[in-house]
């Protein structure tokens, strides 16, 4: 039988042996031989099927996380303690898929949306419910936060709206078919929009359209996007399956575009997101992209049981890291780029960004 027994300092390990078993023999190794074995991840529970990004507090102290249950029951809404992984809020809420989530401000308020007609807003400290702020639209899709906490954009199937984070007030409502992700831009003058077909910018000031790309080769359109803290890039991420047209009645298989090539899963988007850049190197359809804050690597997770971090300087990979489920949703980094949260089966885990290393908590 062994026991391992750790504090700061030194691993003790007890052996029971045969011989005298009132003299158990006591060995003193260093901790650093004990993180030889199988190290421990920091791991976050979470019950639910799919998950939406996670966000860190501003003051990197709370991560925030939520998902979807397809199994009929309501949704758990969960904030932990970075430092010791402990629950600080568990909110059973009635839907059965969120959508996203952001603190807003100071990280004293957190929202939540949903598959509902309304987003809401928790007290950090709390938990307390404060307000449920209504859509024009009645489903939701998506739900992100600008740079600073100062606006938040919801929509749902026709409109994105942007909201004022101290009032609430709503200060743009965009019309756009199918929203399905959003991105504001580092100064957030600018906010990206991603559908089916087209990728599009808007100024968050008027609603004026900037610019727009066209979407069409992938089948799903885009399913992530992401500047970067420079703002000088846009990353979008997407299916590696082409869009297959269907066929007329005079037309055959042999005749379609089965010979043209993937579309790219991961494109890189320059001059503010304005200019179509290059395409990345990617092996797997992208599902969910983040920049660290300090703009030196973005991690990709997707169809697959790896993240990817790519070196921002020259896009090659810099590391992996490897999750027990067999498709990437969701990612982030907090505030100081230390730490990086994959999601896994049913949870998350913890990551330092620089070595990859398992984050070990008390």
């Amino acid at each position: 039988m062994e026991q391992v027994l750790c504090d700061d300092h030194l691993c003790y390990i007890l052996l029971n042996f045969a011989g005298d078993l009132d003299e158990p023999r006591a060995r003193c190794v260093s901790k650093h031989w004990a993180q030889l074995r199988r190290r421990w991840v920091a791991s976050l529970p979470y019950n639910a099927c799919i998950h939406v990004n996670p966000v860190f507090s501003p003051d990197g102290a709370i991560i925030a996380v939520a998902g979807s249950n397809y199994t009929g029951n309501p949704s758990p809404f969960v904030m932990y303690d970075v430092r010791s992984g402990a629950k600080r809020h568990e909110i059973i809420r009635p839907e059965q898929v969120f959508v996203g989530v952001g603190f807003l401000g100071d990280g004293g308020i957190v929202a939540v949306a949903g598959n509902t007609s309304f987003f809401s807003l928790y007290d950090t400290r709390t938990g307390a419910l404060l307000q449920e702020v209504a859509l024009p639209d009645r489903w939701t899709r998506e739900l992100a936060v600008s740079p600073g906490g100062a606006m938040l954009a919801v929509g749902g199937d026709d409109t994105v709206c942007i909201y004022d984070a101290a009032t609430f007030e709503r200060r743009q409502a965009i019309e756009y078919y199918c929203a399905k992700h959003y991105a504001f831009s580092p100064d957030s003058a600018t906010i990206a929009v991603g559908g089916a077909k087209k990728l599009s910018l808007f100024d968050v000031a008027t609603g004026a359209l900037v610019c727009e790309h066209d979407r069409t080769t992938s089948a799903s359109g885009t399913w992530a996007l992401a500047f970067s803290p420079d703002g000088q890039l846009l990353a979008v991420g997407g299916d590696d399956q082409p869009y297959l047209p269907p066929f007329s009645s005079d037309e055959s298989s042999e005749d379609s575009d089965a010979d043209d090539e993937d579309p790219p899963a991961l494109t890189l988007y320059v001059e503010a997101g304005r200019v179509r850049g290059p395409d990345i190197a990617c092996e797997f359809a992208v599902c969910c992209l983040a920049f660290a804050p300090n703009g030196s690597v973005l991690a990709v997770g997707g169809m697959r049981d790896i993240f990817v971090l790519y070196d921002t300087n020259t896009f090659e990979v810099r590391r992996t890291l490897r999750s027990d489920d067999w498709v990437g949703r969701a990612i982030a980094f907090s505030p100081d780029s230390s730490k990086i949260a994959i999601d896994k089966k049913k949870g998350f885990a913890l990551y330092e960004t620089e070595t990859g290393d398992p984050i070990r908590v008390p």
